[in-house]
């Protein structure tokens, strides 16, 4: 199976003017032409509510910089000591999907912002507390976009990762500041805010950077609008700097080996886990494995929760993972990639 790594910035380039929406649509539809007839891939691609955007503004909208496949210090440290929950390798069942053992949540929608590490967060946590005590949480990501200023100097290739609100973070630097901050609290105190859907009934608010967020690693975005007063967690309410009613801990996280066959034992014995993916290819996926040709697993961009795994006819053996970009008809919640 193609390696899937533990874990993510939003600068939207526009179409040029003399293009029009039909003009884009038309490429659109080209590209999804080209997709359908890769022949290394068994996928499904259509045209969806994303048509209207171009592949660069969709990646600008959805996705996140790129990581490149050398991790910071931290999770190569976590790997060489893990001693994450698995299931012996010779017991490994063909198939798994925590979805149906009831560990994942509903699907969110991260909007138009690179919050997808937050999801991917949430999820894991919501996982391991069913697993725990067998009640299904859903938790605040919003509390994650608001208030975790993680930093881990110690880079990625050489550059600080860290935890930059809409703008990318790392679930393992999400994980330590719940810890840290005493808890997670529930998306239904604390809901969604910073992107809502269009439809959604979610009100928006304009967050600021968390406090004392690194402007070294994330970039200076004192040019952000915002309003904290629009916020629970910056503003009045001041859930920031509350974990009274936390709903969720973290006592700490082990990150899961390279080794595919390990992996998977990791993910049944321990629960859901959080990874990243190449998505940017995944515009207009319907159905099916996803397996682009062009497409280099080491260019991380989207941080997704992996729940499951198992084997398709046609595709071949595949990961489930579950995704943050809604739940529409017209758009899967769970994306079978490659293995």
């Amino acid at each position: 199976m193609k390696p899937l790594v533990p874990t993510a910035v939003v600068v939207l380039a526009s179409a040029p003017s003399a293009w029009s929406w039909a003009d884009v649509v038309a490429s659109n539809a080209a590209l999804v032409a080209e997709l359908n007839a890769d022949p290394r891939d068994s996928a499904v691609y259509a045209l969806n509510e994303f048509s209207s955007l171009s592949p660069t503004d969709f990646r600008a909208l959805r996705l996140m910089a790129k990581r490149g496949a050398v991790l910071p210090a931290a999770l190569c440290e976590a790997k060489q000591r893990s001693q994450l929950a698995s299931q012996a390798p010779g017991d490994l069942p063909s198939s798994w999907d925590w979805q149906s053992l009831g560990a994942v949540a509903q699907v969110r929608d991260q909007g138009s912002v690179g919050t997808c590490w937050a999801f991917s967060t949430a999820g894991n946590i919501e996982g391991q507390h069913f697993i725990k005590h067998g009640t299904l949480l859903n938790i605040s990501t919003e509390q994650l976009v608001e208030c975790d200023a993680s930093d881990d100097p110690s880079g990625n290739g050489g550059w600080g990762c860290a935890d930059c609100g809409m703008f990318g973070g790392w679930p393992y630097l999400a994980f330590d500041y719940v810890k840290d901050a005493g808890g997670v609290h529930a998306w239904e105190e604390w809901p969604y805010c910073v992107s809502p859907p269009r439809g959604s009934g979610l009100a928006q608010c304009w967050p600021c950077m968390a406090k004392g967020y690194s402007i070294q690693d994330c970039g200076n975005h004192a040019s952000l609008y915002c309003d904290a007063n629009t916020t629970m967690g910056q503003g009045a309410p001041g859930l920031c700097t509350s974990s009274s009613s936390a709903v969720a801990q973290v006592t700490g996280w082990l990150a899961a080996s390279d080794n595919e066959t390990e992996i998977a034992s990791a993910l049944v014995g321990s629960g859901p886990l959080s990874v990243l993916m190449n998505a940017e290819s995944l515009q207009f996926y319907k159905s099916g494995v996803f397996g682009p040709s062009h497409c280099d697993p080491a260019n991380l961009d989207h941080a997704v929760l992996l729940v499951g795994f198992g084997s398709d006819a046609e595709g071949g053996d595949y990961w489930r993972v579950k995704n943050s970009w809604g739940a529409a008809v017209s758009w899967p919640n769970l994306i079978l990639v490659p293995g």
